[in-house]
């Protein structure tokens, strides 16, 4: 009796420890396989780290393989003033009055460049948009123009879109200082973009949305009205309610049928007598008729 007791125990001893190993390498499998699955860097749940660890990282690496033009080439080319581009003339029925259809065309660009203060590059970001599936971009002039650092800090120049495909900018096509936007090309391998549509005017009061990336927030959705037209250096320009800040620049701005409007070009905050105390801040947008007035052809 003894002696089949322990064989017992034996065998139940020997099976524990084998379903514990199949056990074990069944959870081993499941990990490998969630660890060799590619992850989108742009989802739903936007994790704003990961895509800007992401998007430094394939930069880097087509800037390292000569896969690049140099950003003092592409400086030189916004004394370009008008491009003759062909552009889709089905654009203005193309649907994209959601959320995500919008964020599909608008991109996340970013300027690689040399620390003055550390051995390290950065990359600094901004916003764009796509108007032709073949790699026609649209931004603010002052994305290609040097602020405080000198441009030979500035390296290359790339874009990412929605689906985590990183490419660089080959040409600026077109740019306007006075309207502070910019028509430029970037080379997608093939790869076919997603175009938002050009709409026209609009007017003090009615909706618009902006798709942005403030302060590395990417893909940020914000919604308001316009509230005035003005003019600054002798360049129209529009206000509106819906939040946008640093980074934002070259974000498309939508009516409330999809279309883009206007582009984000900067923000004014106005203090009181002292100071110190805000008031408010101004978002200032461009007129879509300023990046029209780049290219030759009208295809609206």
């Amino acid at each position: 009796m003894k002696f089949y007791v322990e064989k017992i125990i034996c065998v139940g001893f020997v099976l524990a420890l084998l379903c514990s190993f199949i056990y074990s390498q069944g959870i081993n499998s499941d990990l490998s396989q969630v660890e060799e699955e590619p992850i989108a860097p742009v989802s739903q749940l936007v994790d704003d780290l990961k895509i800007q660890s992401f998007f430094y990282e394939k930069a880097e690496e087509l800037y390292h393989g000569g896969n690049c033009v140099p950003f003092s080439v592409l400086n030189e080319q916004i004394s370009n003033v008008r491009c003759k581009i062909e552009l889709d003339k089905l654009q203005s029925n193309r649907e994209t009055l959601s959320y995500e259809s919008q964020r599909k065309g608008t991109l996340i660009i970013g300027k690689l460049c040399k620390c003055a203060t550390c051995p390290n590059i950065h990359l600094m970001t901004a916003s764009a948009f796509v108007i032709s599936k073949d790699g026609l971009c649209v931004t603010n002039h002052h994305v290609f123009s040097p602020s405080s650092m000198d441009k030979n800090s500035y390296m290359a120049v790339f874009v990412m879109d929605i689906e985590g495909n990183v490419f660089p900018v080959e040409e600026v096509m077109a740019a306007n200082k006075e309207n502070d936007v910019a028509i430029f090309r970037v080379n997608t391998s093939e790869t076919k973009l997603t175009p938002l549509s050009l709409g026209s005017d609009i007017k003090t009061g009615e909706e618009v949305s902006v798709v942005s990336h403030p302060q590395r927030q990417f893909y940020t959705y914000t919604k308001g009205y316009v509230t005035r037209h003005f003019e600054s250096h002798d360049a129209p320009r529009f206000s509106i309610s819906a939040e946008f800040a640093v980074g934002s620049s070259g974000a498309p701005i939508f009516n409330s049928e999809g279309k883009v409007v206007g582009v984000v070009s900067a923000t004014r905050a106005n203090y009181d007598s002292s100071g110190k105390s805000l008031q408010m801040v101004v978002k200032i947008a461009i007129p879509i008729e300023g990046v029209k007035k780049l290219y030759a052809n009208e295809c609206f």
